[in-house]
Order: C-alpha cells, then sequence, then structure tokens
C-alpha cells in the first residue's frame, strides 16, 4: 500500500521526502513564504548527509527571490547545518516551543529566528 504523504501536506510544491525503500528517512517542509516550517532525519540516519541535502534540496526549490526563514531550537545541532548553508540568526525568542512541549518536558524552548537572504 503507498500513501502519498503530499496529499496530506498543505505545500507539497515545497516539500521533500527522503526515503529508503519503504522508510521515510527524513522529510522538509516549507511555505510558499520560504518558511521552513519542519527539516526532520530519523534519528538512525543522522550524519548521513540527509539533513544538508534536504536543506540543499529545499534552497533550490525555495521560491524564486525569497529570503528563506527557520525557528529552531538554541540547543539543536541544526543550527550548525543552517549557518554553514549561510543563514544568519536574527533573533533569540524565549519560550518559543512552550506551546510544543509539555510542561515537564526536558526539551528548550528557546528558538532562533535565523534567516538565508536571497
Amino acid at each position: 500500500v503507498l500513501i502519498l504523504v503530499s496529499d496530506f501536506i498543505d505545500c507539497p510544491d515545497h516539500s521533500i521526502l527522503a526515503v529508503y525503500g519503504k522508510l521515510v528517512v527524513g522529510c522538509s517542509l516549507m511555505t510558499p513564504e520560504g518558511n521552513i516550517a519542519y527539516l526532520f532525519v530519523h534519528p538512525e540516519w543522522s550524519g548521513a548527509g540527509i539533513g544538508a541535502r534536504l536543506l540543499a534540496l529545499s534552497i533550490q526549490n525555495a521560491p524564486v527571490g525569497r529570503d528563506l526563514t527557520v525557528h529552531v531550537a538554541v540547543d539543536n545541532p541544526a543550527v550548525i547545518l543552517y549557518q554553514s548553508f549561510g543563514f544568519k540568526s536574527e533573533e533569540y525568542i524565549v519560550n518559543f516551543y512552550e506551546k510544543y512541549h509539555a510542561a515537564d518536558s526536558p526539551l528548550n524552548r528557546n528558538a532562533l529566528f535565523m534567516r538565508l537572504r536571497r
């Protein structure tokens, strides 16, 4: 059975899935405005270059003439990945992820707002 994930994504034209066989090992979801809403690599595939490839393809397929933006947890190693592609931190946002994490979650709630100017 094949489920077309693009049928469930608001912006399929700006979304990328990385698959290995039938396993989704990563994805990038971007809005038409150029905001990377989600970039994920399966933990077992971390370090395989999938995140870098997804980000490169996202930049390549981004809306023409638009800056790209992303919010990323301040302690997320992906900050280094975004910086390596030219994203610059513009704002430190306290408690950005508060509504996304349970009250007792140990995950960091603070985020960086980053931009790639184009």
